[in-house]
């Protein structure tokens, strides 16, 4: 996911935090990865980066074999999505702060639009949008807990590493993330990131 970003001198690695966090990730797996892409709005994006990119059709599996692997049974560790290249050190910093105080810290954003909820049979209703987040990353948790969270196996409510770890019944604790900390998964999306980049450049 970063190749696209980061494979010209305009955008060099050292304006993203976590590729050292991505390195360590590639050198585990031996290669460049992207999880299996399933949702539509995700499909253009992947369909313009899948000619640099494997894919790995289990990301469970992948996640549960990397925590195993861990040298160590105690701690904090923080799991990050690779579409999402301008998380805030702040934020990365203050998930640590939390999960050493919780067990879980999750980065959310609030909505800015109103939003609705649609049936199946495509009727709608209002929803108050201050009681939803948008769910960002790093999701950083205490390593005993995620690691027995990822015994179980694979269910279709287990769209993030939050959902695997509150099947246990714990409490996610939630975190101010950033709004420049976008998923990158559209053309549109590759162009918004085209500028952020270009503009922490300039502010460097």
């Amino acid at each position: 996911e970063f190749s696209i970003l980061e494979s010209t001198e305009q955008f060099p690695s050292s304006l993203f935090p976590w590729q050292a966090l991505i390195d360590a990730l590639e050198h585990s797996l031996q290669t460049p990865v992207q999880t299996a892409v399933k949702r539509v709005d995700e499909q253009a994006f992947a369909a313009r980066n899948g000619a640099n990119l494997m894919f790995v059709e289990d990301a469970l599996r992948r996640v549960r074999s990397c925590l195993e692997a861990l040298p160590f049974s105690s701690g904090l560790v923080a799991i990050h999505d690779g579409v999402r290249p301008f998380v805030k050190p702040e934020v990365i910093e203050n998930s640590f702060d939390e999960a050493e105080n919780s067990g879980s810290a999750i980065a959310v954003v609030d909505l800015k639009d109103s939003i609705r909820k649609v049936t199946d049979e495509g009727k709608s209703t209002f929803q108050e949008r201050q009681y939803f987040r948008l769910v960002q990353t790093p999701q950083t948790f205490q390593i005993e807990k995620i690691k027995k969270a990822f015994e179980v196996t694979e269910l279709p409510q287990f769209t993030d590493d939050a959902t695997v770890y509150e099947h246990q019944g714990w409490q996610v604790s939630l975190i101010q993330g950033n709004l420049e900390n976008i998923k990158i998964t559209t053309p549109e999306d590759m162009e918004y990131a085209e500028y952020l980049a270009s503009k922490q450049k300039s502010n460097r």
